[in-house]
């Protein structure tokens, strides 16, 4: 009832928010990807216009969470960041559209290319990543779940950053309580999170120990022979990332231009 006066202006203004629409109405072929983390997320195609796009779905009680990542990503516009399509009400879910990213997630890509991916290319993405971490910050948002699950490969090889469902944005016009709640949110998945996150909660500096781990694990995936020219610059570069003291470490512009 109350849903249509709880979307943010941001996404009315821009036509992001479409109201009640069926799934089914919009498009003519429908799956369910596999995975997906918190939330359910279809790729669907044959509907107005063409394209491919993969559909997030949000149930009611957490539209909320939908509204604000989708309202984020309108604030955030970066190449290397997903771009939201629409947002609408689908019987009792909220969905979110996004376009669909052939080659999946970094961690995919590098594990069923054949051949994989040449550690130059690997190398490329995180570059990409990097500037969008860059922009976030300036920005006054935190990741806060940085890690190979959540970085696209889009067209040309390039990398693109996504799942916002648990980052914090200070620069959001909200309420002093909401902020209370948010400034410190705590969020991540093992073998990413810096070990100061449980005392000071998502910062830029945990987004680039999660960084740092990001690399370590793509590298340690990529072809033996070609990272072994680089190895001691590669390993260098992670453990200033991942260095135990977050003034110690680089920030994401610094890392972007190792």
């Amino acid at each position: 009832m109350h849903l249509g006066e709880a979307v943010p202006r941001t996404l009315l203004r821009r036509g992001v928010w479409r109201g009640d629409c069926a799934l089914e109405e919009l498009f003519v072929r429908r799956e369910r990807l596999a995975g997906g983390g918190r939330h359910k997320v279809w790729r669907c195609s044959g509907g107005e216009g063409g394209g491919e796009f993969a559909v997030k779905e949000y149930d009611l009680a957490d539209a909320r969470t939908c509204l604000r990542e989708a309202a984020l990503l309108e604030r955030l516009h970066h190449p290397a960041v997903v771009r939201v399509v629409a947002v609408f009400r689908n019987g009792d879910k909220v969905m979110m559209q996004m376009p669909y990213l052939e080659d999946g997630s970094v961690d995919v890509w590098v594990n069923v290319s054949v051949p994989p991916p040449l550690w130059t290319a690997v190398r490329g993405v995180m570059h990409d990543v990097t500037g969008a971490l860059a922009h976030l910050h300036a920005s006054g948002v935190v990741h806060a779940d940085v890690k190979p699950a959540n970085i696209l490969i889009g067209p040309g090889g390039r990398g693109v950053l996504a799942d916002f469902d648990i980052a914090v944005d200070s620069g959001a016009r909200t309420t002093q309580q909401y902020l209370a709640t948010t400034r410190h949110r705590v969020g991540w998945t093992p073998g990413f999170e810096a070990p100061e996150l449980a005392e000071t909660g998502s910062t830029a500096a945990t987004d680039v120990f999660a960084l740092g781990q990001t690399v370590a694990a793509l590298r340690d995936k990529c072809v033996e022979a070609e990272r072994a020219a680089s190895a001691a610059e590669v390993d260098a570069f992670v453990a200033a990332l991942t260095a135990r003291e977050p003034e110690a470490r680089p920030s994401a512009d610094e890392a972007g231009q190792h």
